[in-house]
């Protein structure tokens, strides 16, 4: 019988039995593993003799994560990193050598973009940049060395859903790899297999962690690419298969740069997947309350939210994430000053960055989050300086619309 989303979640069992039986798998404070014999250790470190050698490359806790993320995904392999950054960075060096090319939507959070931009740029891989809501553009710009199309499912802070279905019959005519940022779209609400990506990065931090308590970031394979399609994989395509991909960014990537998440953090995210459902409801639903009352707002111009019914990503948002939006919304006032002076006089909203916390944080992305963006790119992304982006928590509803209420009305 097939079993629900939480029920996989929370009954995901260990590689090995805790020696404890612990209902909760305990967090594995350790760097290094004893062996009883060198032969072990040798193979442990020669791939011929599963174990964890070093926690940089491996730890019992993460391991553990990694198979509750397996588990609600039903991803092929599943690699925990540092942080959303090191996760891309590490896709990235996988896939990619000097003279190869990604094709990126910079309407995306702004320092993935700059991680593209500046510094892997520098490194010799080509950037281009290409509006993924105008997938005649992505086209164009896709050749024989084009590694990755990577996009954000939906994009922070626009809240842009791209037409995922042509996306896919786009990538699969060109034998490109799709990678999507599904850090707002989590597994509760989107199959990204079903859509066509073949790898998701997730910036755990957010809905994962059980209110902002940790940084985090995962890279799901979820084992539907090719990977005789990239040259420099074609011989570890050969020994290892579908897996090839996620040796290398295990076994090469994550041991060698060293972006490994701590197990305490891995403890901290791997009980917020616990809640995660019934804390994105919660954020949805009043996401949504709010989004409707600032519409009717006279002081506020303009409301983004895809579960609007005029919104242009409505149908979009019915058809690829089951009606549901979660807990990001952003709304334009008059004038820059006039967002500052309403941030100001909130006193239950937090002015913070981050996304998915339970407290609900707000900024002005294109002061803060967009500061080091240059003056071309910004007009490329048109972001406006009127625009507030509103992560809503799990307070009561009353309680943020009274907020925004006595701060709008000053």
């Amino acid at each position: 019988m097939a079993r629900g989303f939480n029920t996989k979640l929370l009954h995901a069992t260990s590689q090995k039995k805790d020696a404890h039986s612990a209902i909760q798998f305990p967090i594995y404070a350790t760097s290094a593993y004893g062996f009883d014999t060198a032969e072990d250790i040798a193979g442990a470190f020669q791939n011929t003799r599963p174990a964890f050698a070093y926690s940089r490359s491996g730890n019992p806790t993460v391991d553990f994560f990694e198979t509750r993320v397996k588990s609600i995904t039903g991803a092929n392999q599943v690699v925990a990193f540092s942080s959303g950054m090191a996760a891309i960075t590490a896709t990235v060096f996988t896939l990619c050598q000097a003279g190869d090319n990604v094709i990126i939507s910079p309407k995306m959070f702004g320092n993935s973009v700059l991680l593209f931009t500046d510094t892997l740029k520098s490194l010799g891989l080509e950037v281009r940049l290409a509006d993924f809501t105008q997938l005649d553009r992505v086209a164009a710009k896709i050749d024989a060395r084009t590694r990755m199309l990577f996009f954000e499912v939906l994009n922070n802070p626009f809240l842009e859903i791209v037409d995922l279905e042509k996306l896919k019959s786009l990538a699969a005519e060109k034998q490109v790899m799709l990678c999507a940022d599904t850090t707002l779209t989590p597994p509760n609400i989107f199959d990204a297999a079903q859509w066509g990506i073949h790898i998701s990065i997730v910036s755990s931090t957010k809905y994962f962690s059980d209110g902002g308590v940790s940084v985090g970031g995962l890279v799901i394979d979820h084992g539907t690419f090719d990977w005789t399609a990239i040259p420099h994989l074609q011989a570890l395509a050969t020994q290892y298969g579908k897996n090839a991909f996620a040796f290398k960014l295990r076994k090469e990537i994550l041991r060698n740069t060293g972006a490994c998440l701590s197990p305490f953090n891995a403890f901290l995210q791997s009980i917020g997947l616990e809640t995660m459902s019934l804390r994105f409801d919660r954020m949805n639903d009043n996401a949504f309350q709010l989004a409707q009352w600032l519409q009717k707002h006279p002081a506020v111009k303009k409301v983004s939210y895809p579960m609007l019914p005029d919104s242009p990503y409505y149908e979009s948002c019915q058809r690829y994430l089951q009606g549901k939006a979660g807990g990001l919304l952003t709304f334009e006032l008059e004038s820059q000053s006039r967002c500052f002076a309403v941030m100001n006089r909130l006193k239950v909203i937090k002015r913070a960055t981050n996304l998915s916390d339970n407290r609900s944080l707000i900024i002005h992305p294109l002061s803060t989050i967009y500061a080091d963006f240059p003056t071309e790119l910004l007009k490329e992304i048109n972001l406006s300086e009127r625009l507030i982006r509103l992560s809503v928590g799990i307070e009561e509803i009353e309680d943020l619309i009274d907020d925004l209420a006595q701060a709008l009305q000053g």
